[in-house]
């Protein structure tokens, strides 16, 4: 039996690491928030969008990598999914807050802002 072989190391848990721990392990090595705030996600958006857009819409969801945007104007809806998808998109991986989006899911929805 070889002791302290070069490249061997101590095992030092009594089982295999969950996927999870590894994970986040590897996510705060590499420096990588997977999980922005609430506030966090709403304030990169509408600095994204501008505050017009914004009024008009609100973010609902982030998840394995789809932003999830509910729009409350069917034109609005139509004009961001058409026109403006890709380059959202694109600004928003600019910044640290979503190194990892693929996409971006508008929906239609009415809803009242707090102003």
């Amino acid at each position: 039996m070889r002791h302290g072989g070069k490249g061997r190391r101590k095992k030092t848990s009594t089982g295999p690491e969950t996927l999870e721990v590894i994970l986040r392990r590897w996510l705060k090595k590499n420096e990588i928030n997977a999980t922005p705030g609430r506030e966090q996600i709403d304030r990169r958006w509408e600095n994204t969008v501008g505050m017009e857009i914004a009024e008009k819409t609100r973010v609902v969801d982030l998840r394995g990598g789809t932003l999830v945007v509910e729009v409350d104007s069917a034109p609005l809806l139509g004009e961001l999914s058409a026109y403006y998808r890709e380059e959202i998109i694109q600004s928003l991986r600019q910044g640290d807050d979503f190194p990892n989006l693929r996409d971006i899911r508008f929906k239609a929805a009415t809803f009242e802002r707090n102003t």
